[in-house]
C-alpha cells in the first residue's frame, strides 16, 4: 500500500507540476460527474411527477420546462466530462510522463555498467521498467483518479436517496456487492503476473516480429532468401505462447462467466421491493422510476468503482516495482555527469553560412 501511494504522490507531483490548472479541473470533473448520477434520480422523479401534474393542469409548463431542459444538459454533460478527462487530460499526461520518466531512464542508462544488457535478468528489468511503467502510469492517472472520485460521489449520492426511501433499503442494496466483492477478490488472478512469466516468449516473438515487420530490413531479407523461414518460426513461436496462455485463460474462464452474477439479480430484486413500495403508495411514481431505472442500470457500477483504486492500483504498481529495479542497477565508476539546468539560453558568435551556389556570408 506504501508503494501505491508513493508512485500516485510521485504520479501527480509530476503532472501537477506541469499542468496544475488541469488537474484541479480533473478532480472537480470527476466529482461533477458523480453527482450526476443522484441529481439524475432527482431530475427524472419530476419529469414524471410533474408531468402528470402539468398533464392535469396544476403545474404550468414554463416551471416543469426547468427539468425538461436539466434532462437534456445531464444527457450531454457526461460526454463532454469525458471528452476532457479521456480526450484532453489523459493524452497531455501521457506525453508529460513519457518525457519524464524517459529523461530519467537515459541518464541511467548512459551510467550503467554494460554487463547489465548482457544478463537476462538485468535486461527484463531494463524492459519491463522502460516500457510498461508509463502503461501503468496512464491507467493510474486520469483513469483510476476519475473513476474512484466519480464513483465515491455518485455512491454517497445512490446511498443518501436509499436512506430517504427506507434505511433497510440500503441493506438489500450493499449485501449483495460486499458478497460478491468478497468472492471475487477471493478468486481473481492477476494477468500481469501471468504477463510478466511470459516476458521471455514476449520477448522472443516481439524482436523477430519487429525485424520481420521493419521496411529497413526488406533487401536483407530477400538477399539471403530467408524471409519464409523467419515467418515460420515467428508463426511457431507465437502459436506456442498463444496455446500455453490459454491454459490460463480458460482455467479462470468460470469466475469470469460468473463474476457479477448476484449483483445482477439482486438488481432486480429490489426493483421488486421498490414495486411494491409503490403499490402501497409509499413512494410517487416519478421516485419509483427514476429508482428503479439507476436499480437496473448504474448502482453496481458506481459501487464497483469504488473499489478500482484497491482493486486494480496493486496489478499496475508492479510496473514501479520494476522502475525502482532499474534505477538500483549498479553503474559505472567514474560517469558522474552534470546535470543540465531545466532551462538555459544558448548564444551564437561568429557565425555564418554560404547558401548552395553562392559566394555571399550570411
Amino acid at each position: 500500500m506504501k508503494r501505491i501511494v508513493k508512485a500516485y504522490k510521485e504520479l501527480l507531483g509530476i503532472i501537477f507540476s506541469k499542468i496544475p490548472v488541469v488537474v484541479i479541473l480533473t478532480f472537480i470533473i470527476s466529482v461533477a460527474k458523480g453527482s450526476l448520477i443522484p441529481f439524475g434520480v432527482y431530475v427524472n422523479e419530476h419529469i414524471f411527477n410533474d408531468g402528470l401534474r402539468v398533464a392535469s393542469g396544476e403545474l404550468q409548463f414554463s416551471r416543469y420546462s426547468v427539468f425538461l431542459l436539466l434532462f437534456i444538459i445531464m444527457a450531454i454533460l457526461p460526454s463532454i466530462f469525458d471528452m476532457f478527462v479521456y480526450g484532453y487530460v489523459g493524452p497531455r499526461s501521457v506525453l508529460i510522463l513519457n518525457t519524464s520518466y524517459r529523461a530519467r531512464m537515459l541518464q541511467k542508462i548512459k551510467k550503467m555498467k554494460y554487463e547489465h544488457f548482457e544478463n537476462e535478468e538485468s535486461a527484463k528489468i531494463i524492459d519491463i521498467a522502460y516500457n510498461h511503467t508509463e502503461r501503468a502510469a496512464r491507467h493510474m492517472w486520469p483513469n483510476f483518479i476519475d473513476w474512484t472520485l466519480s464513483s465515491v460521489v455518485a455512491s454517497v449520492g445512490i446511498i443518501f436517496y436509499l436512506l430517504s426511501i427506507r434505511w433497510w433499503l440500503v441493506l438489500t442494496v450493499l449485501t449483495p456487492f460486499i458478497i460478491e466483492t468478497y468472492f471475487v477478490a477471493k478468486s481473481k488472478y492477476d494477468i500481469y503476473s501471468e504477463l510478466d512469466a511470459y516476458w521471455k516468449k514476449e520477448r522472443q516473438y516481439g524482436i523477430l516480429g519487429g525485424y520481420l515487420k521493419s521496411r529497413d530490413y526488406m533487401k536483407e531479407l530477400k538477399l539471403f532468401g530467408n524471409a519464409d523461414y523467419l515467418i515460420d518460426t515467428y508463426r511457431d513461436r507465437l502459436n506456442k505462447r498463444n496455446t500455453e496462455f490459454e491454459k490460463y485463460y480458460f482455467k479462470h474462464l468460470r469466475h469470469r462467466i460468473f463474476n457479477n452474477n448476484l449483483t445482477k439479480f439482486a438488481s432486480f430484486a429490489n426493483v421488486i421491493i421498490l414495486l411494491v413500495l409503490f403499490i402501497q403508495a409509499q413512494i410517487s411514481v416519478g421516485l419509483f422510476i427514476a429508482m428503479s431505472a439507476l436499480m437496473l442500470g448504474g448502482v453496481y457500477n458506481s459501487f464497483n468503482g469504488c473499489m478500482v483504486f484497491f482493486r486494480y492500483s496493486g496489478m499496475h504498481i508492479k510496473g514501479f516495482e520494476y522502475f525502482d529495479k532499474f534505477f538500483g542497477l549498479s553503474e559505472e565508476t567514474g560517469k558522474n555527469e552534470t546535470e543540465l539546468p531545466e532551462f538555459f539560453d544558448i548564444e551564437f558568435k561568429d557565425v555564418w553560412f554560404k547558401y548552395p551556389g553562392t559566394e555571399t556570408d550570411i
